[in-house]
């Protein structure tokens, strides 16, 4: 990222984009911008991939609404588990659609 921070979530990890939009990470590209906490974007100047066997942790924060369900991250804002959850969820009921 731009802001000197590298950022590592899996591929279906729901990521909030400075437009508003929220997509999967496997659906990120280089040049999106994501908003920082404070408001400032915050440009993709690379991506990579990789495997690993290392844990994975995942954030689910107990609120009341969808909007509560962003985290910080690096310094960027994302979504938590339960976005991750629901994203899934809703592409794969628009995949049973085509």
């Amino acid at each position: 990222l731009n802001n000197g921070r590298k950022l590592r979530v899996t591929s279906h990890h729901a990521m909030v984009l400075a437009d508003g939009r929220i997509v999967a990470a496997e659906d990120v590209v280089e040049g999106d911008t994501f908003v920082s906490p404070e408001g400032h974007i915050v440009e993709i100047d690379g991506i990579g991939r990789a495997v690993t066997s290392a844990d994975v942790y995942n954030f689910s924060v107990a609120v009341d609404t969808p909007q509560e369900h962003v985290i910080a991250a690096e310094g960027v804002l994302v979504g938590d588990l339960a976005w991750q959850s629901t994203l899934e969820s809703e592409m794969e009921s628009i995949r049973l659609r085509r």
